[in-house]
């Protein structure tokens, strides 16, 4: 019996949907020598904790390791707006909608 020729079974693309932004803030966390000019914010126990645990390995300073461990270490975290736009930069814009707060959002920018 011949073998019948069955045309080949195309495979399926998985189509996705173009993404508006690429963008969002990372936060970098650094060890401060000073408070001057900052603010305190407190965070949960489990997020000192983790980032405690990651500059206990990189720290070599025995008072900075102390600290760390007593969780009194001033720790400092910026937010930057990064990432990757089809056409365009990603970008931290600031909205204000009344005159007494204002909301920063990370958005993709394009020429126009």
């Amino acid at each position: 019996m011949a073998k019948q020729n069955r045309p080949r079974a195309s495979k399926k693309k998985a189509v996705r949907a173009a993404a508006g932004s690429g963008c969002k803030f990372v936060a970098e966390w650094k060890l401060l020598k000073s408070l001057a000019g900052m603010t305190p914010v407190w965070i949960p126990d489990e997020m000192y904790k983790k980032v405690a645990a990651s500059f206990l390995t990189k720290t070599k300073g025995q008072y900075a390791r102390r600290l760390l461990r007593a969780r009194m270490a001033p720790i400092g975290v910026w937010h930057t707006c990064s990432g990757t736009c089809d056409g365009g930069w990603c970008k931290e814009v600031i909205l204000q909608p009344d005159g007494l707060s204002a909301v920063s959002i990370c958005e993709c920018s394009y020429f126009v």
